[in-house]
């Protein structure tokens, strides 16, 4: 596994004793990676695009996944135990996405699914990042982002997709990125914010100063960035 400014690139080893010295050019193949029973990644793919050229059995394949196609940062898969399915004959929900860097774009698979996996991802993620997120009741970090399920803002109305979504492009950014649920944590409770999914970049500081200078040379405004301790 590894990343390509947002996207998810997979490098996957295919082994078929059937497919000898032979090619592979199947359209509408879901590839479905699951990592400790939950699907990480999933995407449709046309191989007649880039067939899979088998040699005595065995071919490799680089395939991308976009910021809607996988559901937990690259560097938290466990590649090595990870499993790989593959399902002939699905339907794509709308176009391939462009190949990245020679790796293969895939299709959507159903709004329904995305929306499913993008929630299971939000409540594995906030379990994930606990730990790290408890080290800011003594210092300060930065809040990227502060959503609701069903929040109407910057055009559009969010859903878990959406959330999840600005999470793994938030750490793409800032490879330190937390997800946390404001509830959990007395900073929130205390001004009666408690139900929102929130992305603090994970970076730490020495004082609220030092965090809110940091957000306008990253580029956020005072509306998308503000200092915050979790105490």
């Amino acid at each position: 596994m590894r990343l390509d400014g947002t996207s998810l690139i997979a490098s996957v080893d295919f082994e078929s004793e059937s497919c000898g010295d032979s090619s592979y050019s199947a359209a509408g193949v879901q590839v479905t990676i699951q990592d400790d029973g939950n699907v990480v990644a999933a995407a449709i793919y046309d191989f007649g695009d880039a067939p899979l050229e088998f040699d005595d059995g065995t071919a490799q394949a680089d395939l991308a996944f976009t910021t809607v196609q996988y559901w937990r940062p690259y560097d938290q898969i466990d590649a090595s135990n990870a499993s790989v399915e593959l399902i002939e004959g699905a339907t794509a929900s709308g176009a391939s996405a462009a190949a990245v860097e020679g790796a293969l774009g895939g299709a959507n698979i159903a709004d329904t699914d995305i929306e499913r996996y993008a929630q299971l991802a939000m409540s594995w993620q906030l379990d994930h990042d606990t730990t790290a997120a408890n080290a800011f009741y003594s210092t300060f970090t930065t809040q990227l982002s502060s959503k609701q399920y069903g929040m109407q803002v910057e055009g559009k109305t969010w859903k878990y997709r959406d959330i999840y979504e600005q999470f793994l492009q938030r750490r793409a950014k800032h490879p330190n990125a937390l997800f946390i649920w404001s509830g959990d944590y007395p900073t929130y409770q205390e001004n009666g914010t408690t139900d929102f999914y929130v992305i603090l970049s994970g970076e730490g500081f020495g004082s609220a100063a030092d965090a809110t200078a940091w957000c306008p040379a990253n580029g956020y405004s005072t509306d998308d960035c503000i200092a915050v301790d979790l105490q």
